[in-house]
């Protein structure tokens, strides 16, 4: 039986099989056998920390059942983190395929930096074959040379846009190839920021112990088959800094009469 790798989710279908799992995933209200407020049977393991994280007392903690309720599936948390963590797991499955198609233009963007300086002592070299025709017809007009002036245009035009395009090529193909870290991960926790937020009405960050068990939590419930432990320290951090604005903390605007 082949283990299903969340990180690299190859068809819709098997996108689809996790958040079914995570039911209601992207729904807006509740199945009608869930009881509000209530851990789900059978329990994945963010439902489990769900519900340790509502015994805690001190700051971060679950936000009152009054508040909860402003949020979308608000009358339940349980539904609230599920929902969460299928939109977390597909922003990041669609990164994650921006990502290979990012990786196959940078490696033709490589090939145009290497091949394309290789064409310009040829273009050169014809050009100046071209011109040296062109000025032996000045003296005695012996062929129609008008195709060969079109030619000799579009040869300069050619190598002074091989000339003119190279820095952006370089400059494009140095950036896409710096580390920025593996951006599955950070999609996945970047986009787990305004669920905590809206459970918390506190901000994540990779030093506070409860965020970084509410991620853990998120990535174990992604598969019935053990995932591998991952330190999500570096992804949360990466994600923070191109997140400056703390876009996360979206107030709620669905009201609570939509989830009765």
């Amino acid at each position: 039986m082949t283990v299903l790798d969340p990180t690299n989710i190859a068809t819709f279908e098997e996108l689809q099989k996790i958040v079914l799992r995570l039911a209601p995933g992207r729904a807006r209200t509740l199945p009608a056998h869930w009881t509000p407020g209530r851990q789900p049977v059978p329990a994945l393991p963010i439902d489990e920390f769900i519900t340790s994280f509502a015994e805690r007392k001190r700051r971060p903690r679950l936000r009152s059942p009054h508040d909860l309720r402003c949020h979308r599936l608000g009358a339940c948390p349980y539904a609230m983190a599920r929902s969460g963590v299928a939109e977390a797991v597909e922003v990041a499955a669609m990164n994650g395929a921006a990502e290979d198609l990012k990786a196959f233009t940078t490696s033709k963007l490589k090939d145009l930096k290497n091949e394309l300086p290789l064409l310009e002592p040829g273009l050169l070299s014809a050009f100046n074959h071209v011109r040296a025709i062109g000025s032996a017809q000045k003296r005695f007009q012996e062929l129609d040379f008008s195709h060969l002036l079109n030619l000799e245009d579009r040869l300069i035009a050619v190598y002074l846009a091989i000339r003119d395009s190279m820095p952006q090529i370089e400059a494009l193909h140095l950036e896409r190839s710096q580390n920025r870290g593996n951006l599955w991960r950070q999609s996945f926790v970047g986009s787990l920021f305004s669920t905590w937020w809206s459970l918390t009405n506190s901000d994540p960050s990779s030093s506070s112990a409860p965020f970084l068990e509410f991620v853990s939590a998120c990535w174990s419930s992604l598969s019935p088959d053990g995932l591998p432990e991952i330190s999500w320290e570096s992804a949360i951090n990466s994600s923070l800094r191109r997140d400056s604005n703390s876009s996360w903390r979206r107030e709620p605007s669905l009201p609570v009469a939509d989830f009765a």
